[in-house]
């Protein structure tokens, strides 16, 4: 984190989870952006995890999130991801993909190192996961977006996220790791045949950058569809119908 504001906030956030939770707490990580690079103040999450010595009710992990939102009276606290598990990842908010994150990523802001973690999941098993829940997400996002131009800040986010999903996508389902945008676009850059633009991708990522505008962007608009289904027959994967 570059600036006092978010390394502050991070900081103030911990204090609360540890008071929030009191002894089910066993860890407080940071993960995403913060941890792998590439933070954005304007475009990225505050990817907050906690490790519990046991699962909770639904309830009192509703409760922690009414707590977060009242931490702070700026938008930083609306940007917070909570994630939520145990020690051997049986329960919670951690699905595979975010797995890979907090094995290879993880920065610990509490709480004593973690030992005896859990087994890296699987690279058909982290496949499954982005088939089930990013895939369709990504899909719904480029058809959205390929009718019309974001109208405000949360819809350009997403915007941008669409762009550079094909990159993200690439680097993890060969890969199977989560690494930064960067790393993603340079991989994608290096493996993309012909038939997949990859100027889309490093636009994109110069837009988090803020070295060129938003306007900039909207020229890519036309050929969402075209990259999405490029993407999906580069991976060899099946349209979702």
């Amino acid at each position: 984190m570059k600036t006092n504001i978010y390394s502050d906030f991070v900081a103030d956030l911990t204090t609360k989870l540890c008071e929030l939770f009191g002894d089910k707490l066993r860890n407080v990580f940071q993960l995403g952006s913060l941890s792998h690079g590439g933070f954005s103040e304007r475009f990225s999450d505050i990817d907050i995890a906690v490790v519990l010595y046991e699962p909770v009710a639904d309830e009192v992990i509703d409760d922690v999130k009414q707590h977060i939102l009242q931490l702070d009276p700026t938008a930083l606290a609306k940007r917070v991801s909570l994630f939520w598990t145990v020690p051997d990842f049986s329960w919670g908010r951690l699905r595979p993909v975010d797995q890979l994150d907090f094995l290879d990523n993880r920065e610990c802001l509490w709480g004593e190192p973690l030992q005896d973690l859990p087994a890296r999941p699987a690279l058909d098993m982290v496949r499954k996961d982005m088939h089930d829940h990013s895939l369709p997400y990504w899909s719904e996002k480029t058809q959205y977006f390929a009718q019309q131009l974001p109208n405000d800040e949360k819809a350009f986010k997403e915007f941008v996220r669409c762009l550079l999903y094909p990159a993200r996508l690439v680097f993890t389902w060969q890969l199977g790791k989560l690494g930064s945008n960067d790393e993603a676009v340079e991989y994608f850059i290096q493996v993309a045949p012909m038939s997949l633009r990859r100027d889309m991708v490093q636009d994109a990522l110069r837009c988090r950058r803020a070295e060129i505008t938003d306007q900039d962007l909207y020229q890519y608009q036309p050929y969402l569809l075209a990259q999405h289904q490029a993407t999906f027959a580069f991976l060899e994967l099946e349209m979702p119908s």
